[in-house]
């Protein structure tokens, strides 16, 4: 379809203080998480990032790259 996927990557730069978290297209966001249960209250901003990434690659292309809009729906 020509449209790169959703990515998120986390880093640890040098010279950070701590971790971030990046999306492909919406820039970098702080990770705080040195246990299994921060890592778990991450999820939400994990979504959050997601969500982001697709309302921006659906304006660098259009709707109909969310398989949900399309498949299985009366137009």
């Amino acid at each position: 379809m020509g449209i790169n996927p959703i990515i998120i990557h986390a880093f640890y730069g040098a010279g950070f203080h701590h971790p971030h978290l990046r999306g492909g297209t919406v820039g970098d966001w702080p990770l705080n998480a040195f246990t299994p249960p921060q890592a778990a209250a991450e999820l939400p901003t994990l979504r959050a990032i997601a969500a982001a990434e697709l309302h921006n690659l659906v304006f660098q292309r259009d709707y109909r790259i969310i398989p949900a809009t399309t498949h299985g729906h009366a137009s």
